[in-house]
């Protein structure tokens, strides 16, 4: 069997496969750019059928130079030399993301740096520059991404509905909003501003997404390694989320780990939101193209790490022995029951009008009341 070199558009689409995987993961490479160019304002842009949108930010923009080389492959401003990968600081670093989003969509960069007087818009439609103008905006960058997939329909098969996609879409923004507190975030969908989130601490944040004000934290912290745990009762189930120097990730065994073990002492099932600090020579996220996933060096016992944070957590009665937790959870119970009874008392007042009005009709059926005009206004 003969090996054969693969086209050039082959791989293209195989390498955007790998980055791109729907909508979200758009959203989210464009939002880490703006991250990462040190952005105080983003605003997100979606359009009523989800696979049109727009990223704006003012960070630190973009030269001419800078901008015509950033959709080609592996170009990135993050990463210089080998030693660079051992030592990541910034949320992207592949060099990929714009290459991949080029090939399957039209996008368009409009972008400015501090010391260009006027910036430059580009337009690239699946992988070619088709324009490049003098542009008059303000420094920053803006990434609007149009006709996704239109030339992977393959790609399109396997996407979810709109409403499954634009889920997605606000939880990436959710994961990245949280520990992002000292930007400030604007979001609109089909131009409707569906929420801002101005400068604040993670806690607020927090309990702004998740709309609980009842959050209970602890924190611990061991030479290189700190540890941060927030804890709150939500009736949504999916809010447990696991950060890595303030990258969100995706590990079983962690989740497991720490839902037994809450589980197993509380006896209630409870949200929460679990931050690990660490130096980064210590780590490795160069894994897979969605950078949620990280090893520790072998001499660093994670899981055992976790387990005696969560030990502590217990045993200091700061969170169990009939104190705040159960004060918490039973506030939660109360207010829950409060909502029961109001919702029970607007149900028996309109089955009472209800009642009401088929007796009155009923009597009159009845009594066969003579006297009775109708009166229809038309």
């Amino acid at each position: 069997m003969k090996i054969n070199f693969l086209p050039e558009e082959i791989i293209k689409k195989i390498l955007s496969d790998e980055t791109i995987k729907n909508y979200s993961s758009i959203i989210k490479e464009l939002i880490e750019n703006s991250i990462d160019a040190k952005a105080k304002n983003i605003s997100i842009y979606i359009d009523n059928y989800v696979n049109n949108f727009t990223v704006k930010d003012d960070g630190c923009g973009m030269s001419y130079k800078d901008a015509i080389i950033s959709y080609l492959k592996s170009t990135t401003s993050k990463i210089k030399k080998e030693k660079d990968l051992l030592n990541i600081n910034s949320i992207g670093f592949r060099g990929n993301a714009l290459y991949c989003i080029s090939n399957i969509s039209i996008m368009e960069i409009i972008t400015k740096s501090k010391n260009n007087k006027t910036g430059l818009k580009l337009i690239i439609e699946y992988g070619k520059l088709i324009k490049k103008i003098p542009y008059f905006c303000n420094t920053g960058s803006s990434f609007s991404i149009n006709n996704i997939f239109f030339n992977t329909p393959n790609k399109k098969k396997f996407l979810l509905s709109n409403k499954e996609e634009y889920k997605k879409i606000k939880n990436e923004i959710y994961k990245l909003i949280i520990v992002n507190n000292k930007i400030n975030f604007k979001f609109y969908h089909n131009n409707k501003l569906i929420f801002i989130f101005k400068k604040s601490s993670i806690l607020d944040r927090i309990s702004n997404i998740v709309l609980n004000k009842k959050i209970l934290t602890y924190n611990k912290k061991y030479k290189d390694l700190k540890l941060k745990i927030f804890l709150f009762f939500s009736k949504n189930k999916k809010n447990k989320y696991i950060y890595v120097n303030n990258k969100f990730i995706k590990n079983n065994i962690y989740y497991k780990i720490i839902n037994n073990y809450l589980l197993k002492y509380i006896k209630k099932k409870i949200n929460y939101f679990f931050f690990i600090n660490i130096n980064n020579k210590f780590i490795n996220f160069n894994i897979n193209s969605d950078k949620n996933k990280v090893i520790f060096k072998s001499n660093i016992n994670i899981k055992k790490i976790i387990i005696i944070f969560l030990k502590l957590l217990i045993n200091k009665n700061y969170f169990y022995n009939k104190k705040k937790i159960n004060i918490l959870y039973l506030k939660q119970k109360q207010e829950q029951k409060q909502e029961q009874k109001q919702e029970k008392k607007q149900e028996l007042y309109s089955n009472k009008e209800i009642n009401y009005i088929n007796n009155f009709f009923f009597n009159l059926k009845k009594k066969k009341l003579k006297n009775l005009k109708l009166i229809i206004i038309m």
